[in-house]
């Protein structure tokens, strides 16, 4: 990782694996260089299968999220605006999502939007009881 002023950046993709051994397959960066190891292991299928989605999610995650805010930001007024109203919110929440401004509730499995010090807090559907958890995931 680099880090830049305040922000810290990923490694720049493209991303690729793989370096396999019996026990761990290594995604490597563009220089060939390890960044991060996958488990293997009683199936070396699932191990590579799971690098295989790592890396497909992280070089495919730029165009992804430029689609999304192209999306969220379209100007709708060609008369279908209920479907183009939910799917710009639709847009919005995966954009929370992936700038990690949101996370979802282990207890419930709802999107609950993060406050700045990266807590959620909100009212379970169900029984509205309270929960907070950090946006790592950790119910409290």
């Amino acid at each position: 990782m680099s880090v830049t002023g305040n922000e810290t950046k990923a490694t720049p993709r493209p991303w690729g694996s793989i370096h396999e051994t019996d026990s761990y397959i290594t995604i490597t960066g563009p220089d060939g260089f390890g960044i991060a190891e996958v488990a293997v292991y009683d199936d070396q299928a699932v191990g590579k299968a799971n690098a295989e989605f790592i890396v497909r999610a992280c070089n495919s995650h730029a165009d992804l999220l430029a689609a999304l805010k192209r999306i969220a930001n379209w100007s709708i007024s060609d008369g279908s605006h209920a479907f183009g109203a939910r799917l710009q919110e639709v847009a919005r929440a995966a954009i929370a999502a992936v700038e990690g401004r949101s996370s979802v509730c282990p207890a419930c499995n709802q999107r609950v939007p993060l406050d700045g010090g990266r807590l959620a807090v909100h009212d379970h559907p169900a029984t509205q009881e309270r929960c907070s958890f950090s946006g790592e995931g950790a119910a409290s």
